[in-house]
């Protein structure tokens, strides 16, 4: 794309990144309406029961979901496999529920299972809804805190309130997508996703950092030159980025890596439009306005 035609188009380019926070924000609500939160929470996150155990023969997932449903009466019921890289042999079940019992729970998968569950072939925890409740109080006030001192440090930087909001839009609609794609399809959060969310926070201030000390710090050739330059710069950080988090979350055999992987992919993946669509956009326009 050359220079004239970009900043004949730049503004309509910026409606890709709106569209797509409008639309999560409406996700994000709608889910809000139905279930009293904008996100799947997981045990960690709300309380209950989870077990891991070792099981190696094929199984009907959705099967054993209702029985266990109908054990614990409980209709928050969540089962994963665990499985073998390469082959996609099963190797284990994760079973998390809201219920706080673990030997209701217990009795359950070893009748459905016709198992014995000991401390060699299982692991059971139980976090009270208390405590999940406070913990996931905790991330949300890190998240706010985050963007607070992050607007704050912005705008020390850079002194002029439109480059340092535009800096500051980015992250915000990085975490909302992420989320509403999360619960779009109804994935389960953890404390570990809500960490993996902080640090893509912290790469999308980066990038946008980048471009807006290019574009506004140095003088040298146009800004439109400027842009490219930051573009291919942000661009190989990116792409690498993501193709090292893709083979992990394909890799990974940890559930807990898999979710922060997935996490960072997503937001990551979406900087780019919030940075180079909506970012470059604003201080294009900034720049016009200013000169």
């Amino acid at each position: 794309m050359n220079e004239q035609t970009y900043l004949k188009n730049y503004k309509k380019f910026m409606l890709i990144p709106i569209g797509l926070l409008v639309l999560s924000i409406l996700i994000l609500s709608i889910t809000y309406v139905r279930t009293g939160d904008i996100i799947t929470r997981d045990i960690s996150l709300k309380g209950g029961v989870s077990a891991t155990i070792q099981y190696t023969q094929e199984i009907n997932i959705e099967d054993l979901e209702q029985k266990l449903t109908q054990d614990l009466g409980t209709n928050n019921v969540l089962i994963r496999k665990l499985t073998e890289l390469g082959t996609n042999q099963i190797t284990g079940l994760v079973i998390e529920t809201d219920l706080e019992d673990e030997q209701l729970l217990r009795t359950s998968l070893e009748k459905n299972l016709d198992i014995t569950l000991t401390s060699e072939n299982s692991s059971i925890s139980v976090t009270s809804s208390i405590l999940g409740e406070n913990f996931y109080n905790q991330m949300i006030k890190a998240l706010f805190l985050t963007f607070l001192f992050m607007g704050i440090t912005i705008a020390i930087i850079y002194r002029t309130l439109i480059p340092s909001l535009a800096v500051v839009q980015a992250p915000i609609s990085n975490a909302l997508i992420t989320l509403a794609i999360l619960s779009l399809f109804k994935i389960p959060v953890s404390m570990a996703g809500i960490s993996a969310l902080l640090l893509a926070i912290g790469y999308s201030v980066d990038t946008d950092v980048l471009l807006t000390t290019k574009l506004l710090k140095r003088q040298e050739d146009t800004p439109f030159n400027r842009l490219i330059g930051a573009l291919k710069t942000g661009l190989t950080m990116t792409a690498t980025t993501l193709v090292a988090l893709l083979l992990g979350l394909i890799l990974s055999t940890s559930l807990i890596l898999k979710e922060m992987f997935l996490v960072l992919f997503i937001t990551i993946l979406f900087d780019l439009t919030s940075t180079y669509l909506m970012n470059a956009g604003i201080l294009m326009w900034y720049i016009e306005k200013k000169k």
